[in-house]
């Protein structure tokens, strides 16, 4: 039985056998892929991927920091969760609604039974 897969790495241009079933976040260290800024998500056969994607067959991998529009958007959307995490934390019976893109920022809208401010 095979217990490797090979996945070749377009940012290091290299190719490795690796462990069936490996996460892309565990293939950044085993690549050694280098970036100034957070890694947010790859590319996975240029098919954009979160970093728990497990691998099971030879792919091809590119990953993509936050420079990257689709990164971007999976960090801007982490921390959209993040923000309704700590308002369900504050507000436990309050709604919030992200209602769409201002500008470089987003509208939110918060509806409690307190004052909010």
């Amino acid at each position: 039985m095979i217990d490797t897969v090979r996945v070749t790495c377009i940012n290091t241009n290299t190719s490795k056998d690796i462990k069936i079933g490996s996460t892309l976040e565990e293939l950044i260290d085993v690549f050694e892929v280098k970036s100034p800024y957070l890694i947010a998500n790859a590319k996975v056969n240029n098919r954009t991927e979160s970093l728990n994607y497990r691998v099971y067959r030879p792919k091809i991998v590119e990953f993509v920091d936050v420079t990257n529009n689709s990164a971007m958007r999976t960090y801007v959307r982490s921390l959209c969760f993040i923000l309704a995490k700590a308002v369900d934390d504050v507000l436990p019976n309050a709604e919030m609604y992200i209602e769409h893109a201002v500008a470089k920022g987003y509208y939110f809208q918060i509806e409690a039974d307190v004052p909010v401010g």
